[in-house]
């Protein structure tokens, strides 16, 4: 288990995580440091230059415990929206560079 996360049952568990008969999920812990957004979007522009797909670029984000609605915030000035991974796909690879440099 990474440093910093922790097993939440379903008492805890935010109100958006919590779904009828699914397992307890992996939630940060209070105390965990979470990368600042240019930490973040450089590690982004780093897997867009390096060719990956959009389903491994949300991935490795997510396990380095990125902060996916700041990189969807950036890409698409909305905090909510179409998944992440259908952006990411969307967007050429110009564009995606283009709007995560702040």
């Amino acid at each position: 288990m990474p440093t910093g996360w922790a097993r939440c049952s379903r008492n805890w568990c935010p109100p958006h995580a919590r779904i009828l008969g699914s397992p307890p999920i992996l939630t940060r812990t209070a105390g965990s440091p979470v990368p600042s957004f240019e930490v973040v979007a450089e590690r982004f522009r780093e897997l867009v230059e390096g060719g990956l797909d959009a389903g491994a670029v949300v991935r490795e984000l997510k396990a380095v415990g990125g902060d996916l609605k700041s990189v969807r915030l950036a890409l698409t000035g909305r905090e909510r929206g179409p998944e992440l991974r259908a952006v990411i796909a969307a967007l050429p690879r110009d564009e995606l560079l283009l709007r995560t440099l702040g």
